[in-house]
């Protein structure tokens, strides 16, 4: 006797509700990329294939990762949305496999050393604020890492004065040292939001 496949289920609100289902670009990721270019944090990148699991939103010079999660979809902690009573044998094991395959993005990207952040649909829509600066203090505890290439050869990108400008500003003398060095010296003792104001006034 042969198992036919399960077919899937032809509920009107399911179908719905599968419809309105985009894997990139739903409306709460677009409420989370806004609210963090408000918050100045530009610069994400988006589904980005180097980093595993290519979450929805990243930001590879601080390895912070943000999956904004649909709650049907990922099975929410937070509001436990009810599982389908009609062929339940079709989307238990589909909706499992969803938290599974979370579970294992979220283990690679940390194994890497990654910090990931997960933000649900209905945090949005209850409190976004709370769930924005979520983001923001994980961003502002992470630091910025320097490209290599940029350290290495800094006079392809920055102009001089504006290094010793900013030095000037943050009272940290680069005088007398090379470029490696002096970037070094000051990426060393540079707060979250001085780098981030070092970004706005020295890079070309």
């Amino acid at each position: 006797m042969l198992n036919h496949p399960v077919e899937p289920p032809l509920n009107d609100g399911v179908v719905r509700s599968m419809k309105g289902n985009k894997g990139k670009g739903t409306k709460p990721e677009l409420v989370v990329r806004k609210a963090l270019r408000e918050a100045g944090y530009p610069g994400y990148r988006l589904n980005w294939r180097k980093a595993p699991g290519r979450p929805d939103i990243c930001y590879p010079g601080r390895k912070v990762a943000v999956f904004v999660n649909g709650c049907f979809w990922h099975q929410c902690p937070v509001c436990h949305p009810h599982l389908p009573r009609h062929n339940s044998d079709y989307w238990i094991p589909k909706l499992r496999r969803n938290v599974e395959r979370d579970a294992e993005k979220t283990a690679a990207l940390e194994e890497k050393g990654w910090t990931v952040v997960v933000v649900w649909e209905c945090e949005l829509k209850k409190n976004p604020n709370e769930a924005i600066s979520r983001i923001v203090s994980v961003l502002e505890g992470s630091k910025l890492r320097i490209r290599p290439q940029l350290v290495g050869y800094p006079s392809m990108f920055v102009h001089e004065s504006r290094i010793h400008g900013v030095a000037r500003r943050f009272s940290h003398p680069l005088s007398l040292v090379s470029s490696k060095e002096r970037f070094e010296r000051l990426f060393a003792v540079l707060t979250t939001n001085q780098i981030r104001v070092l970004y706005a006034h020295v890079f070309v």
